[in-house]
Order: C-alpha cells, then sequence, then structure tokens
C-alpha cells in the first residue's frame, strides 16, 4: 500500500507508522560509533643498549639467556670480572634482567638484545670480541654460538654433579672452566666424547674470601660457639627428583635445644620450593612457627621475651629473625634469609652445614666444618661420578633420628672424623689451588691481552 493510498483510506494508521519511524530514525542517529579499544599495556622493547660504545674494542661478553634466574648467574660473575679490571659487556636477552643490571651496575656497558636479528645487529659492529662466557645453558646461546671468530667459554653458576652438569650439549663450546678435577671426571665418567671441548681448571672465584676466612678450626671459630646453616633444595620438576628435606629437617630445628644449650641457626631456603608443590610455599614461615612453638612450651616467659625480641633485618629483605632468647636454658638464635642473600655470605659466618643434595655442597666445603647431607630413602639418586661420593667427605642422613645420632657424635662430643678427607674434597671439588692464585681472574686478563693461558 503506498502512502497516499494509506492516508486516504486509514489516515489513523498513517500517522501512526510516520511516528514510529520518526522515533527509529532518531534512536538510529543517536547510537554511538563503536570505539576499537586499544590494550593499556604496553609491551617490552626488544632491543636497548646503554652505555655501549660501539667503537671501543671491547674482547669480551658476558652473556645470560635466562629470564629472572639470570639475575643469580651475573650477581655472581660480575663482581668477579670487574674484579679482573677487564672491560666487558654485560648482553642479556631479558628486559627485566637488563632494567636490573642496570639500576645495580650502572657503570657498566649493558645490551638488551631479544631476537637473533638484534644480537647480529649489535655484533657485527663489535669486531674485536675475543670471548663470550656464559654461566647457563639456554637455547637462545645459539644465537652467539654461530659466530667463528669468537671463543665460547662455559663457566656456569656452581659446582654440580647432577646429570645437567655434563652431558653432548657442552660440546657446543670450546672450553669448559672448571673448579677443579672433580668436574673433568665428572664428563669422562658421563659415557659420551667431548675430546673438542678443553676443561680448564680456574676454582671458584667468589669462594676466595671464604677460604681464607675459615681457615681456623671450626672448632676455635665464633668463640666456640655452633653457627649451623641450612641450605635446601627444592622438590624437583617431577616426584622423582625429591631430594628436599624441608618436611622433616623442621623437626630436627624444634629438638635442637635438647643437645646443644646455645645454637645460632641460619636458614636459606631454595627460591624455587613451592613451585611444583604449592604447599611447600612460605614454608619458612612454618618452620619458624613451630620452633617458636617449641621454645615456648618450655620456657614459661617465652611470650614476653619473644615480643622484646623479634625483628625484621634490614641488611637482606624479608628475612626473618629471633634474636637473644635468652632463658636459665636457652641462648637460641633462629634466622630465616631470603633468596637474596648471597650464600657465601652465610657460609663465611656458619662453621657446621646441613645441605641436600644440590651444588651448595661445594660451597659448604669452603666453610670449613662438618657437613650433614640429606640422602633421601629408596628412591635413586642420579648424578655423575667422580672419585669421591658424598659419603667419603659429608656425613650423610636419611632421618632424623640419623641425623641427631651423627651431630650429637660429630659436634657436640667433637669426634669431626671427616676432617682430613673434607680437606681433599676442597681441593678436589673447589679446585682450592687455582682459587687462590687467581686464576680464573688471571685467565680472562690473558684474553683481554691478546695472551695465552695455560690450559
Amino acid at each position: 500500500m503506498s502512502k497516499l493510498t494509506k492516508l486516504i483510506k486509514n489516515p489513523k494508521l498513517f500517522f501512526i507508522d510516520a511516528v514510529k519511524k520518526r522515533i527509529d530514525v532518531k534512536k538510529a542517529s543517536s547510537k554511538k560509533p563503536e570505539v576499537k579499544k586499544f590494550s593499556s599495556k604496553i609491551s617490552a622493547p626488544t632491543f636497548e643498549t646503554y652505555q655501549v660504545n660501539t667503537f671501543y674494542p671491547y674482547k669480551i661478553i658476558l652473556h645470560t639467556g635466562e629470564g629472572e634466574n639470570g639475575i643469580t648467574h651475573l650477581n655472581l660473575w660480575i663482581p668477579i670480572f670487574q674484579k679482573s679490571g677487564i672491560n666487558f659487556v654485560v648482553l642479556v636477552r631479558n628486559y627485566e634482567v637488563f632494567k636490573y643490571v642496570k639500576e645495580k651496575y650502572g657503570e657498566l656497558p649493558i645490551i638488551m638484545a631479544k631476537s637473533d636479528k638484534e644480537v647480529k645487529k649489535i655484533l657485527d659492529k663489535m669486531q674485536s670480541l675475543k670471548a663470550c662466557f656464559y654461566p647457563s645453558n639456554t637455547g637462545n646461546n645459539l644465537h652467539l654460538l654461530s659466530y667463528d671468530d669468537i671463543k665460547h667459554i662455559f663457566i656456569g653458576h656452581g659446582d654440580s654433579d647432577k646429570t645437567a652438569s655434563a652431558h653432548k650439549y657442552f660440546r657446543v663450546y670450546d672450553e669448559n672452566w672448571v673448579a677443579g678435577q672433580a668436574h673433568i671426571d665428572r664428563f669422562n665418567n658421563a659415557g659420551f666424547d667431548h675430546t673438542g671441548l678443553k676443561h680448564i681448571k680456574v676454582g671458584r672465584p667468589n669462594l676466595k674470601e671464604t677460604l681464607l676466612l675459615t681457615q681456623d678450626n671450626w672448632k676455635n671459630r665464633f668463640g666456640g660457639k655452633i653457627n649451623l646453616l641450612y641450605l635446601s633444595t627444592w622438590e624437583g620438576v617431577y616426584k622423582e627428583q625429591e631430594y628436599t628435606s624441608v618436611e622433616i629437617i623442621k623437626e630436627f630445628f624444634k629438638d635442637i635445644n635438647e643437645i646443644l644449650s646455645e645454637v645460632h641457626i641460619k636458614i636459606k631456603l631454595h627460591p624455587w620450593l613451592g613451585k611444583r608443590r604449592k604447599e611447600l610455599l612460605n614454608y619458612d614461615e612454618k618452620i619458624l612457627k613451630e620452633w617458636k612453638s617449641k621454645i615456648y612450651k618450655k620456657n614459661r616467659n617465652f611470650q614476653d621475651m619473644l615480643k622484646s625480641n623479634f625483628n625484621i633485618l634490614n641488611r637482606y629483605p624479608k628475612n626473618l629473625e629471633i634474636t637473644n632468647l635468652k632463658f636459665s636454658e636457652i641462648n637460641a638464635t633462629l634466622k630465616i634469609y631470603s633468596k637474596e642473600t648471597p650464600i657465601e655470605e652465610l657460609i663465611k659466618t656458619s662453621n657446621v652445614f646441613i645441605c641436600d643434595i644440590s651444588a651448595v655442597i661445594s660451597e659448604a666445603l669452603a666453610g670449613n666444618g662438618p657437613i650433614f647431607v640429606y640422602i633421601p630413602k629408596n628412591k635413586p639418586i642420579k648424578t655423575l661420578k667422580s672419585k669421591m661420593d658424598y659419603a667419603d667427605y659429608t656425613y650423610t642422613f636419611s632421618s632424623i633420628e640419623e641425623l641427631k645420632e651423627k651431630f650429637y657424635e660429630v659436634v657436640i662430643n667433637g669426634k669431626d672424623y671427616l676432617a682430613d678427607k673434607r680437606e681433599m674434597a676442597v681441593e678436589y671439588i673447589l679446585g682450592k689451588k687455582e682459587t687462590l692464585n687467581d686464576k680464573f681472574i688471571q685467565n680472562l686478563q690473558c684474553i683481554e691481552k691478546g695472551i695465552e693461558y695455560e690450559l
């Protein structure tokens, strides 16, 4: 029906439709156009440099392809590289790591290059490079390993006998700088050909000061007091790799005052603890709570004493501390340190050690005191073989009862029958001679000067 016909035959319907259409048009015209939403999240830069002069003839690069873990590795090695006096560049592949290094080591030239193209972009301008150092095995190491005119040297981030410390991937490097003969023997027993890889003993430069400070017998240090350091590992990716003792060790700490009237306990848990088993997150607080509870039961005045003696340390973040709880029977301290705390700083001030199977055992060797190592029962331990097993130089235990028994014999009664073997292990595993003679630093200086160093 046309509009004219509708007006003549049914004027009421005509005007109703007219009004309705007018309203629809008004609604359509007032409707706001859709605005495309843009994410407020700004993506991190993929390439950035800081204080890098590409015209300067840099000879050495320290590279980490890690994310957050790279911070720990760089904190281990940058001070050693700086001590050598050489000029070097730090190359990272993660922007958060770049920001951290820039803030902490602002005097250094630093490069952040995420992709292989960005690595090539900067390295092609640095024609004087002689060597690149790698603290860990990451896939993006390959972006540098393709440069045949650079010597590629693996330095790691600790001495370990885990299977990840010696496998075929290491053959991509020219040299493997190790602490002592033990690591070379692990390669020799790993079951693959590594004749093209040169192993060079350089000691553990970050432990030199510790070795010098702990030369006195452990019984005579700290005025005869027991400064006990506990270093845990984490629960591992798989249950079969779970070597941590955190769930049983808290029972030992609760009962330690049964055998010692005075003890000073330091605890540093592995930063990855709780990564697979969430119930292990914040386990330091559980240890602290149970320890306080045990002390409370033995001392009526504990609660009042605790209020006046509980402090938070400022030197390292997130430290938990109970200090100077002096009662008629107990003079005890318990401090739990954060993951940022350097292990070597804790070892310097300790003379008895409890460890899980990990690289911290070799660190504890530098502390020149009895080491107690947790070996889980009925669980295959996959490690690389050398000429010394844990039982040769540490007091192994698989239960709290066994730990108490050995602790009483060795620490309380002073029958440290593995002292001589520990001294042998310090040389064999840590390379004490090379450490004290600054072999690592000497080699760095030789590379910068273009001088051959002893292989």
